[in-house]
């Protein structure tokens, strides 16, 4: 039986057009060719056009806010909730009516970073947490695009390093993945930030700290050490349009610990009902007494 070959050319072709398919067909390649710059630049598109976003000058959300301790504590609290900010000034704030816990504001004032106290001399920790690594607030990080001061924005124009990672399959979602390296705060945090594939709003921020075990004088004691891990998160949902700039209304931040002295782990939620822009501002807004 004669067998007949498609001969080197049509071999050739062939091969070169399923190629020349694979790369340019594919969208998921295709995204992942993207530079950082055109990562930001289609996050700030989806925040508002140049007039919109330049016309906000202060901005207040507040609404019904909770807490949940599941680790280091139990129970639920629930109180209200007050995000202002204004240039790369920056107040968030969680109000309970609970005598053990009955505050939480974290604030920066564009020279130092103050946190409230649950109790005369003693910080919950969360406010532990960001007075330690006040980066988070200095560098425009706690809160994403619904703090004027976000790094990726004009305003906030203190952005590190960024690398593109490409689009990431995370909790059954497709999002574009930036890499963001502080210039001088937080360099020990992997910090991750995240954006919808197809609309590129920021929906995720992920901050982890790994602490190396200290190594105790006995090797008895050393061997009940271990290596202590930090694990922040930011979810932004429920996106509407205030002014021209769409916004997040639901605010998730989550805060988890493990280390020998015990694991914590605590979720703040925040529905903000009401956004304000161009409301004038005292000074000491951005200050905790």
């Amino acid at each position: 039986m004669r067998h007949f070959g498609l001969g080197p050319f049509w071999s050739l072709l062939i091969l070169f057009t399923l190629v020349w398919m694979g790369v340019f067909c594919s969208p998921v390649v295709a995204k992942a060719k993207m530079k950082p710059e055109e990562v930001v630049a289609q996050h700030l598109a989806a925040l508002g056009s140049p007039e919109a976003r330049a016309a906000a000058k202060t901005r207040v959300l507040d609404g019904p806010a909770s807490v949940t301790f599941r680790l280091g504590g139990t129970g639920r609290s629930d109180g209200k909730s007050v995000f202002v900010s204004e240039g790369t000034k920056v107040r968030l704030m969680f109000n309970f009516d609970h005598p053990e816990y009955p505050v939480e504001h974290l604030a920066y004032d564009g020279k130092r970073v103050t946190v409230s106290l649950i109790r005369p001399s003693i910080r919950s920790r969360l406010s532990q947490f960001i007075y330690d690594h006040e980066g988070f607030l200095t560098e425009g990080l706690l809160g994403g695009a619904t703090s004027l001061g976000w790094c990726l924005s004009e305003a906030g124009a203190r952005q590190g390093k960024l690398n593109y990672g490409g689009v990431k399959d995370v909790d059954g979602r497709k999002l574009h993945e930036l890499r963001y390296k502080p210039r001088s705060v937080l360099l020990d945090f992997q910090i991750l930030l995240y954006f919808e594939a197809d609309t590129f709003r920021h929906v995720l921020s992920v901050y982890r700290l790994r602490i190396p075990a200290f190594m105790a004088g006995k090797p008895a004691d050393s061997g009940r050490t271990r290596d202590s891990y930090w694990k922040m998160t930011e979810e932004f949902g429920d996106f509407k349009t205030v002014d021209g700039l769409t916004l997040p209304h639901a605010y998730r931040l989550v805060l988890n610990y493990e280390a020998d002295v015990g694991p914590f782990l605590a979720i703040w939620e925040a529905k903000f009902t009401r956004v304000v822009h161009n409301q004038e501002l005292e000074s000491a807004v951005f200050g905790v007494q």
